[in-house]
């Protein structure tokens, strides 16, 4: 009768490991589809970021051109316009270096936020998948108690033979070579 209890006591703690085993792999995909989405975003922005440079570039060398046009023309022009031509210019190409250094630090941390959420998530399933190893190791020794307690599980029964009986029996036992 013991064994019967340890034996529905083992299958009720493996259906909670079960349960529990099934939790943590749902919990690996959930995280698995942030890493993705984590992925997905710093690749974007990446190529947000490739794109404001190269948008930045153009009107830096648009407006190297136009210094450029602007020198070339120096002789044509008074000396107080060209100075003021001449400062727009370089103040529109400094605020366009200052707007890069700005965009890259906001890209730069962006990015690291990112990392470092997906490390955490990538912490998060190596924990869950070492509870799913510890459980899966659970459930086996259960498993197996479960399966030596199902199998030294007997009835012994006590019976008193009459003479007869009880030589057809040793007959048995000597011809089978067991009494079981």
């Amino acid at each position: 009768m013991d064994n019967l209890r340890e034996i529905e006591s083992n299958r009720a703690k493996i259906i909670d490991l079960l349960k529990k085993i099934d939790y943590s792999k749902n919990q690996i995909r959930e995280y698995e589809q942030e890493i993705d989405s984590i992925e997905f975003k710093l690749k974007l922005s990446e190529k947000e970021y490739e794109r404001y440079l190269n948008n930045l570039k153009e009107i830096e060398e648009g407006c190297k051109k136009l210094l450029d046009d602007l020198f070339d023309q120096k002789d044509e022009q008074e000396k107080e316009q060209y100075d003021l031509r001449n400062n727009q210019l370089q103040t529109e190409i400094e605020s366009n270096w200052k707007q890069r250094k700005i965009e890259e630090e906001k890209f730069i941390r962006n990015k690291e936020r990112l990392n470092k959420t997906k490390e955490k998530l990538e912490i998060l399933i190596t924990t869950q998948q070492n509870n799913i190893d510890k459980w899966s190791t659970q459930i086996s020794k259960l498993s197996t108690i479960n399966k030596e307690l199902n199998d030294s599980q007997s009835i012994q029964v006590k019976v008193t033979l009459n003479y007869e009986e009880n030589i057809i029996l040793e007959e048995l036992v000597k011809m089978s070579g067991t009494n079981k």
